[in-house]
Formats: C-alpha cells, structure tokens, sequence
C-alpha cells in the first residue's frame, strides 16, 4: 500500500504498488498521482481534494468517510489517527492483513534528504530526543509518531512492524520498554 508520494516513487522504480490509501485534503495529492494504474486499488477518503479524484478518474477507486463506506470490506469510520500512515494499518485489518510492514514511516527528516515528495524540509523544524538521539521533525510528524508508538502495541492480532530506524521506530521502541 503506497501513501502519498510513495505512489509515483514506487512506480518510477518498476514496483506497481496493490494499494493506494489518500486521505489529505490538500490539492497537492493529484500531484502525487500522475502515474495511476489498473492494478492499483485507490482507497480514498471523501475529504480528498477533487483534483485527487479527478486525477483518478477511470481506475479502481474505494471511498470512506465519518457516514458511510462504498464498499463492505471498509466501515464508514476507519480509526487510527490523523493521517494516512496511522490509518493504513487499520485499512490493512479491514481489508484482511494481519501482518503490516510500514516503510516511509520515519516521521523525520534526515540531514540530506525529505519525504519522497518533497524537495526541501518545511520551514516549521524542531528537533526532539527520543532514544538517546535528536531528531529532526515538525510537529505533525511528532503527532504521527506519537500515534503509532501508542497505538501498534495494542493492535492484537494485527502485526505493524515500522521499516527503518528513525523517530517512529525510536519513539516504539522506547515507549515498548518504558
């Protein structure tokens, strides 16, 4: 399941992902899909921008909100948090999986590098101590962490495990042993 910018990313490399789960509102999204494909399913909240739908017009698309769902194996509310990545692991249960492998979901940024769909880091930096190093991060993405460090240890039967050594995977391994 590719989220946000990691669509295209995935796709430039020959990697055609299952899924595509949006959630932001924001009109930058379409952007971040200019490569849709047939093989993908498009798991898109209402509140996406419409340029995002626009941009997927005739592919595979499934559509959740706070009332209601349009299709069985999605419920109107899918829990877990303010962003697409906290959620992703919830669509994943519902959809099935019970064993998540998130990549991506480093919730900083390193010194030479920024989100798959970013050229430069935001304005809005500040750096937080989380397992003995500092990070670099902004405060959504310090909420995300957050977020999924409280929420994969009680997940129960659904296995998350966080890809990389970053803020999120520092702040779940601190927090597992606190």
């Amino acid at each position: 399941m590719a989220i946000n910018g990691a669509h295209d990313w995935l796709i430039d490399r020959g990697r055609v992902p299952d899924y595509f789960m949006g959630l932001d509102p924001q009109e930058y999204v379409a952007g971040l899909l200019t490569a849709p494909q047939s093989a993908t399913e498009y798991i898109m909240a209402t509140n996406c921008h419409p340029s995002a739908f626009d941009a997927l017009a005739g592919q595979n698309v499934t559509i959740f909100d706070s009332e209601h769902g349009d299709d069985e194996r999605l419920p109107g509310t899918v829990p877990g948090g303010g962003t697409a990545m906290t959620r992703s692991p919830m669509v994943a249960a519902y959809l099935g999986y019970r064993d998540v492998t998130l990549f991506g979901a480093d919730s900083c940024y390193l010194i030479d590098t920024t989100h798959v769909y970013c050229d430069e880091p935001p304005p809005d930096l500040l750096n937080v101590r989380c397992d003995g190093k500092e990070w670099t991060t902004t405060l959504g993405l310090l909420s995300q962490a957050e977020y999924l460090a409280l929420m994969i240890p009680h997940l129960g039967k659904l296995r998350v495990t966080l890809h990389g050594e970053h803020l999120a995977q520092a702040m779940l391994r601190s927090w597992s042993n606190a």
